[in-house]
């Protein structure tokens, strides 16, 4: 990475933490629109591991609170890290779940295992995560370089993002009763809004 790539990056992160976002109604149009988009939008980082997306329906018909710009600019960083961090042609799913009146928007991954180093999310690093220039493993991989935010503030800018918009996002790991009798782990990533009742 050279010295003009890092001034780069340091502009786009100052220029993002600096900017607002206020919650606004999106309608299920709107979000399945977006998500739509986004999966073919980062179809340049899904072959690099020839990953496969599932995109699942929404199944909502009132709108949320959030805004559409953070939406965007979180799966964009979601999805990057779940590419990075999922083991060669295996499944990234986008879900959503609706309890009472909020919808999670969920980014679901298989962990890549990591020798001599962590691999997962371990539950005691979940809050660090969003910490600035915080790496759990420091796994710099070329292929990624077009990336919107390096140098380990791409979770802290989603989290503030997330959070101006009246959401709250979560970073987890979960069993994976998909994998048998013995059931494996998954990384979740959940973006959390208000429902709008309309």
């Amino acid at each position: 990475m050279t010295v003009r790539s890092w001034l780069d990056d340091i502009d786009a992160i100052s220029r993002y933490l600096a900017r607002r976002f206020d919650p606004e109604p999106v309608s299920p149009e709107q979000l399945n629109a977006t998500m739509e988009g986004l999966v073919r939008a980062m179809e340049r980082f899904r072959i690099i591991k020839n990953h496969h997306i599932v995109l699942d329906p929404l199944g909502l018909v009132h709108s949320i609170s959030s805004n559409i710009a953070v939406i965007e600019l979180a799966m964009k960083e979601l999805l990057t890290n779940a590419f990075k961090f999922s083991p060669d042609s295996t499944e990234i799913r986008i879900s959503f779940h609706r309890s009472g009146n909020s919808l999670s928007i969920l980014v679901i991954n298989h962990v890549l295992p990591m020798q001599g180093a962590i691999s997962g999310i371990p539950q005691s690093f979940e809050q660090k995560l969003f910490e600035p220039f915080f790496r759990l493993n420091n796994v710099n991989d070329d292929r990624y370089h077009d990336e919107m935010f390096g140098m380990g503030t791409g979770l802290t800018i989603v989290q503030g993002s997330v959070n101006q918009a009246g959401g709250q996002i979560f970073l987890y790991e979960a069993d994976d009763f998909e994998s048998g009798d013995n059931p494996g782990k998954r990384i979740v990533a959940e973006m959390i809004f208000p429902i709008v009742q309309d």
